[in-house]
């Protein structure tokens, strides 16, 4: 080897060393973020009116006539506003400027707010229709 070869290898060993635990910190941030992404979706209605993800289960499983599954936006997403309304949580559905929905708000009779974004909402029917 030469003198000039000796002399870079700490450094080469040095960011060797530090792409690996930038690379092991982000799998660790990646498995955190899952882990919280999962336990959102697991919300519950407040007061105990039901858990968000069960309902979505139910909904995500219902078929048309032609026993094709339900589009989440056009026919599953007014249903689960009507259900959140039923249960008296005072639901506002934010739309984007394309009248695309963005997420529904509710509170209950306590002021407590809760949230479900349809893009969450698409994930969740996706998931369950996977399972079955």
């Amino acid at each position: 080897m030469m003198l000039s070869q000796l002399s870079t290898w700490p450094l080469i060993n040095t960011a060797l060393k530090h792409k690996d635990s930038q690379r092991k910190k982000g799998i660790k941030r990646g498995e955190q973020i899952r882990t919280q992404n999962s336990e959102k979706l697991e919300v519950e209605f407040v007061r105990g009116r039901g858990n968000v993800s069960e309902i979505i289960n139910e909904l995500a499983l219902k078929l048309d006539w032609l026993g094709d599954y339900l589009s989440p936006k056009d026919d599953l997403w007014p249903e689960l506003l009507g259900i959140i309304d039923e249960r008296g949580l005072r639901p506002v559905e934010k739309l984007d400027n394309n009248r695309i929905p963005v997420e529904i708000n509710y509170r209950d009779g306590d002021g407590k707010p809760g949230c479900i974004k349809f893009s969450s909402f698409k994930a969740m029917i996706s998931k369950a229709r996977k399972v079955n």
